[in-house]
């Protein structure tokens, strides 16, 4: 069912697709869903088949109505967006693997005496991602409420009892949208004349929100960098 939702003030080009459904959602520890579990090729297919549209076109009339600028695609009358969701679900996949080492040993560098080297791009990806979730939470503030019960297998003990019943977004809807909207031919590398066509003439403000000084060398000039500072 739909109905008013204040967060859907900020324009997105799925708002008016966005449908509600009331659900039960079981998240005690004996719960065990197809997610979850030791990863093999199944369950890995299953989570990135949960993103695997995360990135989409759409038109200038719907780029012009953002609350951001964002870029065209090159060539194109296309403009480029992803949509928060299958961010936030990349990140959650991403620290997944950083539970089996055994599957993803190429996410991990040591230093000589073996220990794990922490200072990795790596490294700084997955504190994105913890920090990504974190404000998504602290924003989305869930409150429906977990209740509690006398939970007998453990003990005489009282437990919250986290079988929960929600509000949610019908998912299934806003995957549609990413299908139907697919950058399929998505090239993130720009030539050079690219390149320089944007440093010269930017299509908008591109500085960036984060400090971004020890990358100074990555940047093509100073003039370039100032606006990233």
């Amino acid at each position: 069912r739909k109905q008013s939702d204040p967060a859907l003030q900020i324009y997105s080009p799925v708002n008016h697709l966005i449908e509600y459904h009331v659900t039960n959602i079981s998240t005690g520890f004996m719960t065990k869903t197809p997610y979850m579990g030791f990863p093999n090729d199944e369950i890995d297919g299953m989570w990135e088949d949960l993103y695997q549209y995360g990135d989409s076109a759409i038109t200038k009339e719907e780029a012009d109505r953002l609350a951001l600028p964002t870029i065209n695609e090159r060539g194109t009358d296309r403009y480029l967006i992803q949509l928060e969701v299958f961010h936030q679900l990349h990140c959650l996949n991403d620290l997944r693997k950083a539970f089996y080492p055994e599957r993803w040993p190429k996410k991990w560098e040591y230093n000589e005496d073996g220990t794990v080297n922490r200072n990795t791009m790596q490294f700084r990806h997955w504190d994105h991602c913890i920090d990504i979730l974190r404000s998504t939470l602290m924003c989305n503030a869930d409150v429906s409420p977990i209740t509690w019960r006398l939970n007998l297998p453990v003990g005489a003990v009282l437990a919250p009892n986290l079988e929960t019943t929600h509000t949610c977004r019908n998912f299934s809807k806003i995957v549609e949208w990413a299908r139907m909207h697919e950058a399929t031919d998505l090239r993130q590398e720009v030539t050079q004349e690219e390149r320089q066509e944007i440093i010269d003439n930017p299509p908008f403000d591109q500085t960036a929100w984060e400090d971004l000084s020890e990358f100074w060398a990555a940047f093509p000039g100073n003039t370039y960098f100032k606006q990233w500072q």
